[in-house]
């Protein structure tokens, strides 16, 4: 057991010195994939914008007042109309309304329906390279989903609430996350490769290794003349 924690803390401390005798190359290559990274981010992945309208969903009502069981109602008519936002009877009339150059499937990919935390209310997103063509739509999905949802129904159900603004600040692509990546993919990358390389050499480069490896006693040792 000695014999083992001896050993154990002996390899320990080589790759220690592996590393910091290599620690140039491992900064070099760590600090050359962060930069080319977080350049790559910033130059060719394209920012996108996302705006969102919000609306309330208002079952008919049973009384005067809202209770528990219309509360109830307008937070399973949450899912239906969430599925009707992306229809394609919905978008297709934006499409046209707007004179998207987009398709369906494509202007659907775009478009994120979720209840807000459970509640009667739905949130309408849309993600673009523009702020105010993503404000645009997401307006425009609202007005047409509203309107079907009349065509269905034949009561108003539905209120907005915020309207989509143009939001200036990019939701993606993150920098500062993309950077830590790349460090960390560097780190990883250039210390794999310093142990591979290791692992791969055989030579001996000094008396120690010939005890070590060949296990042979050190007779002598032929010292280097400049």
């Amino acid at each position: 057991m000695e014999n083992y924690e001896v050993e154990s803390t002996i390899n320990l401390q080589e790759l220690i010195t592996l590393l910091w005798k290599n620690i140039i190359l491992i900064g070099i290559v760590t600090m050359t994939i962060s930069i080319a990274v977080g350049l790559f981010t910033i130059f060719v992945i394209d920012e996108k914008f996302s705006s969102d309208t919000t609306l309330r969903v208002t079952a008919a009502q049973s009384g005067d007042s809202i209770n528990y069981n219309d509360l109830q109602t307008s937070q399973k008519l949450v899912k239906t109309y969430s599925i009707i936002a992306k229809s394609r009877t919905v978008l297709n009339q934006v499409i046209e309304d707007l004179g998207l150059n987009l398709t369906y499937q494509q202007l659907q990919d775009k478009i994120e329906v979720t209840s807000v935390q459970d509640t009667d209310i739905i949130s309408i997103k849309v993600t673009l390279d523009n702020p105010d063509d993503a404000a645009m739509i997401a307006n425009q999905v609202a007005t047409v989903f509203m309107d079907e949802v009349e065509n269905q129904v034949s009561i108003e159900t539905l209120s907005i609430l915020d309207e989509a603004i143009p939001i200036k600040q990019p939701v993606s692509p993150n920098v500062k996350l993309n950077v830590v990546i790349g460090f960390v993919l560097g780190l990883m990358l250039s210390v794999g490769f310093v142990l591979l390389r290791e692992f791969l050499d055989r030579t001996i480069k000094d008396e120690d290794d010939v005890v070590k490896y060949l296990e042979l006693p050190l007779l002598g040792s032929v010292p280097s003349i400049n």
